[in-house]
């Protein structure tokens, strides 16, 4: 525990609240949830742990709009404050750790070339990070973890080595 704050880590699977009635400065009637308990999940267990609060951080990272709809949050009617969703959700991405020994020297800042494929240097052994986001249409599902070595093959080293010459003979280190 530290400032009175105790971190636990695991899923939440449902909240314990009140609810209560207020009108909005608009003359709107809408439901004020307190949460009073969290249902934590605790990891490689069955077990199920209560969390009194008397205030949630919602630090779920990609999946903190999924645990703001476990509490109603942007599934109110469309035109309402309650239905303003939580504008986070997971997307995929692709990130590549790449090795050119012959690549840009150590004072090469973050580049991002004007298609989207970027790099930069990752310390004195010649690696370098890259990668891009795919297109809209063609956005990968976010729960399959495997990598596209593809991606990576037609539409990132092409912009890179276009870009900087000496990237034609990289090799992925990691992905």
């Amino acid at each position: 525990m530290y400032l009175g704050v105790m971190q636990c880590f695991g899923e939440v699977s449902d909240f314990k609240y009140t609810t209560s009635v207020m009108m909005t400065s608009d003359g709107d009637q809408m439901d004020r949830r307190r949460i009073k308990s969290v249902k934590v999940q605790m990891p490689n267990s069955m077990e199920y742990q209560p969390v009194e609060c008397a205030i949630v951080v919602n630090a779920a990272g990609a999946f903190s709009g999924k645990l703001a709809e476990m509490l109603g949050i942007g599934l109110g009617p469309k035109d309402s404050l309650a239905g303003i969703p939580v504008p986070v959700e997971p997307r995929k991405r692709y990130v590549y750790v790449v090795h050119c020994p012959d690549g840009p020297g150590l004072d090469t800042p973050f580049l991002i070339d004007y298609s989207g494929v970027y790099f930069r240097r990752e310390g004195l052994g010649g690696n370098y990070i890259s990668g891009a986001s795919p297109e809209e249409v063609e956005e990968p599902d976010a729960s399959n973890l495997e990598v596209d070595h593809q991606f990576f093959e037609n539409k990132v080293w092409p912009k890179l080595a276009n870009r900087v010459p000496a990237f034609e003979k990289l090799k992925v280190k990691l992905a």
